[in-house]
């Protein structure tokens, strides 16, 4: 499906400066998809090709290339050769998707159906090694200073996204989720080091640390894991990530903080682990009135004791990620890692980036 006629959109749900961002790049982002667009490839796979770089109208993983924007102008300006790279850098964030959708067979992504839901994980693996041998012959031939950054970033993913896969459902209990988390989360550093570290490197400036990487991928995924879980993305084509067996922060504390919800969880999965062979996710369609009932009290037991914890963990994870930024990328950083914070205003006004900000004494300078 071609988009060539829609507006490019943007995420309205981040705000900060992913909102300002939004609207001071549109412009380059439409015309880095107009050269994804326009960019030759057989014919007999060009519909589907097209599927991948505007079959949505909101680009995939979209706050990293705006992250890679704004660092460029925020360390010098951006440059020719950055925005040349950002239809490549856009196309990788969009290989990333397609992968995370065949390993979670996700049905939709940002309110249309995935390549993998239409066209089955056979096409998709197929496509996304095209996607990937093209991304790799654009680096090489328009940044090649990137290319080992993009290699270590996808090679680390797939591995991880492999053992992801074999290894839902584990042992209920804080030690097994905190290891299961620790091996899950460390497949994002290495996106931020290509996203963020490559702009760096193009502005001949330093890489951003890995604790600050590491804890900022933290603090990417846990927001993303709360706001899966309490606002019921399932409602909107998304898998349930509780259903799916797939531990995270928010579960974690709810567990520790109360039994009951251990031994809940504990029997929901060893019933959803019996159900593993499936060949798509469990979803409400199909599971049964009693295994619905013990999801619907699990996410009344998250919303009151996971929010909280989770919401003090990512501002606490936001200001580590400042402390450990070098000068020249500190103010970015911050306002990336608080504005991301801000993506759980609605589940806690703590979050809210006005308040977050106004509590933090971090300065440009400092």
């Amino acid at each position: 499906m071609s988009l060539s006629s829609t507006t490019l959109e943007t995420p309205r749900q981040y705000q900060g400066v992913f909102e300002r961002t939004s609207k001071r790049y549109l412009p380059l982002l439409e015309d880095a998809r107009a050269t994804l667009r326009e960019y030759p490839v057989p014919d007999f796979i060009r519909d589907d090709y097209l599927s991948i770089v505007e079959g949505r109208a909101q680009p995939a993983f979209i706050l990293f290339p705006l992250m890679y924007l704004d660092l460029a102008d925020a360390t010098g300006g951006l440059t020719e050769r950055q925005r040349a790279y950002l239809p490549w850098q856009m196309l990788a964030m969009e290989l990333i998707a397609l992968y995370d959708d065949t390993v979670d067979q996700t049905p939709q992504r940002s309110g249309a159906p995935t390549y993998t839901h239409q066209h089955g994980p056979a096409a998709a693996t197929a496509l996304s090694g095209f996607l990937f041998g093209t991304l790799v012959e654009r680096t090489a031939e328009v940044v090649p200073e990137l290319s080992a950054l993009l290699t270590k970033a996808f090679e680390n993913l797939c591995a991880r996204g492999l053992w992801e896969h074999q290894s839902r459902y584990p042992e209920v209990s804080v030690d097994s989720f905190a290891a299961w988390m620790r091996k899950r989360n460390d497949a994002i550093p290495p996106i931020i080091a290509y996203t963020l570290d490559g702009c760096l490197l193009l502005q001949q400036l330093g890489p951003i640390p890995e604790a600050a990487r590491a804890t900022f991928g933290d603090l990417m995924q846990d927001v993303d894991d709360l706001v899966n879980i309490v606002e019921a993305r399932e409602n909107q084509g998304e898998n349930d990530d509780l259903k799916m067996g797939i531990p995270s922060y928010p579960l974690l504390a709810t567990i520790r903080a109360d039994p009951s919800a251990r031994r809940l969880l504990d029997e929901l999965w060893s019933s959803y682990r019996l159900q593993q062979t499936r060949s798509r996710p469990i979803s409400s369609d199909d599971d049964s009135a009693a295994n619905e009932a013990a999801h619907r009290e699990l996410v009344a037991l998250v919303r009151h004791h996971g929010v909280s914890e989770t919401t003090e963990k990512v501002i606490r994870d936001a200001e580590r990620v400042v402390t450990a930024t070098p000068h020249h990328a500190r103010a970015a950083m911050r306002e990336y890692a608080f504005s991301v914070v801000d993506r759980l205003r609605d589940c806690d006004p703590r979050a809210s980036i006005a308040r977050t900000l106004s509590a933090t004494t971090y300065s440009p300078e400092g």
